[in-house]
């Protein structure tokens, strides 16, 4: 009897083995899982950071322009992208742009580069809007519940390895 349940379960390992994933595909698997998420991390890092550095890129253009434009200006003027009502708020120029002397502009009367700097903030807040829109759905997908663990106890088990 004993020699006959030995074999049974030596058939069934043997079985086992062949009809399902062994341990080394299962560490295998576990390891490419996780180098995919440290990639991903890592292009999402980089993502942001080269968004915000367009945005300050942006941030500084738009100063460069104001202070090219009106000289005798001793604030910069920055506005909240959010708001609806675009309320500025002074403050002094960075130090990166005390050095620059921009040349005048003696053909833009002051209401022109009123006009001009209010077109300005206006397109930049429909572009700031339109990319954190842009961010918010495409966070809002990757923060979707991931699947169901499959039924397999050593699959569900890799699973939750891997979430860790």
């Amino acid at each position: 009897m004993r020699r006959l349940v030995s074999r049974f379960i030596h058939q069934w390992k043997k079985q086992m083995r062949q009809d399902g994933v062994n341990e080394d595909d299962l560490l295998e698997i576990k390891q490419d899982i996780s180098s995919l998420r440290y990639e991903l991390r890592e292009d999402r890092k980089r993502e942001s950071a080269r968004t915000s550095s367009h945005i300050e890129t942006v941030k500084r253009d738009v100063i460069r322009s104001i202070h090219q434009s009106n000289p005798s200006m001793d604030h910069a003027c920055v506005v909240d992208p959010m708001s609806e009502i675009s309320q500025a708020v002074h403050r002094p120029p960075s130090p990166s742009y005390a050095a620059y002397s921009p040349p005048t502009l003696s053909f833009l009367n002051p209401s022109e580069i009123d006009a001009l700097r209010k077109e300005i903030i206006i397109g930049l807040k429909a572009e700031i809007r339109e990319l954190a829109m842009e961010m918010v759905r495409d966070n809002g997908n990757n923060a979707a519940a991931p699947s169901a663990p499959s039924l397999n106890a050593e699959l569900y088990h890799t699973h939750l390895y891997t979430q860790l």
